[in-house]
């Protein structure tokens, strides 16, 4: 669906790259701010009403054609640990002949 594609790419972008891209305020509701940009954009059904489908293919394009800017922070890089440990003696050999007759 379109509208949620566009409504989960809407909070997760840039607030300010939106508000300046659609030269509109940045609304909490992703669905009122695709209500606003149908109305900036003339995409209205009968009556008046925001067409927000139409509106959510027009944010999704921009966003396809790179006129959004949108990113994902990395994650927190966690404290590594370090397991290393020191052996008396090496392990014994591979040997591929016994992991065949495991593995059968």
């Amino acid at each position: 669906d379109a509208v949620d594609a566009a409504a989960s790419l809407i909070k997760r972008a840039d607030p300010a790259a939106l508000a300046m891209k659609y030269e509109l305020p940045l609304s909490d509701d992703p669905n009122k701010f695709l209500a606003a940009v149908a109305r900036k954009r003339g995409r209205l059904k009968r009556g008046g009403v925001a067409d927000v489908t139409k509106a959510s293919i027009d944010v999704l394009r921009d966003f396809a054609k790179g006129e959004v800017k949108f990113f994902v922070r990395p994650p927190a890089k966690e404290a590594s640990v370090n397991n290393a440990e020191i052996v008396a003696q090496l392990s014994e050999a591979f040997d591929p002949t016994k992991m065949d007759a495991e593995v059968l």
